[in-house]
Order: C-alpha cells, then structure tokens, then sequence
C-alpha cells in the first residue's frame, strides 16, 4: 500500500495497512472500521448494535493507542476487544432476560396462590 500525499492509496487489492509501519489512529480507522462493522454484523445479525459495538471497539483503541500502535498486530487487539464487547452484551442480554422470566414466574405463582384461597376457586 503506497503513500500519496499524507493518504493511504486505497487503490491496491489489501485496503490493510502495512503493519510494520507507524500509523496514525485515523489511518487505521479508516482501513479497519468498514471490516469490524462487518464482522460485528455477521456476530449479531443486527445493524444498530454491530455499529455500537464497533464505536466501542474503536474508541477503546483510541484511549490505548500510544501502546497498541506499537503492537505487532493491532488489528487482532481490535477484534479481540470488539469481541469482548460482544460476549459482554450478550452475557447480559441473556441474564436480563433470566432475571425477567424469575420475576415472571414468581408473579405467577403468586397469582395462583392468591386465586387459590378464594372461596368457589380451585
């Protein structure tokens, strides 16, 4: 990939940075968000939250970036904060909708217990 003028030539087959080669946070924005968004589509199915979970991704990046920019790879440090993010909103959808079936059912057998003590009730 070949420098023009303080840009990256976006024109070759790889729209990735040359690694080995100091970049600016913004270089790497620019060659990395559209596949992150992608890859974060493909995980959730779901546009609004592959798009949060990349501005998360990279604004996690941006507050590290003294020292992830030096990382040997700092594309797979972003995907694998991407996907911590990921795992993280799952872990809590999945127990939002465990404490809401708990409270559910509690609600029921509350309500059965109640309608059982009224008289002409089974």
């Amino acid at each position: 990939m070949a420098r023009a003028e303080g840009r990256i030539d976006m024109g070759t087959a790889s729209a990735t940075p040359d690694i080995g080669a100091a970049l600016s946070f913004e270089e790497f924005f620019a060659a990395e968000s559209e596949k992150l968004f992608r890859r974060m589509w493909l995980a959730t199915g779901n546009r609004a939250e592959s798009e949060e979970i990349t501005q998360d991704a990279f604004l996690a990046l941006w507050e590290r970036w003294d020292r992830v920019a030096t990382l040997d790879d700092p594309t797979g440090y972003l995907n694998r904060t991407a996907m911590n993010l990921f795992r993280k909103r799952y872990r809590r959808a999945v127990a939002r909708r465990a404490r809401a079936g708990r409270r559910h059912r509690v609600r029921d057998r509350a309500g059965h217990r109640a309608a059982s003590r009224v008289p002409g009730r089974v």
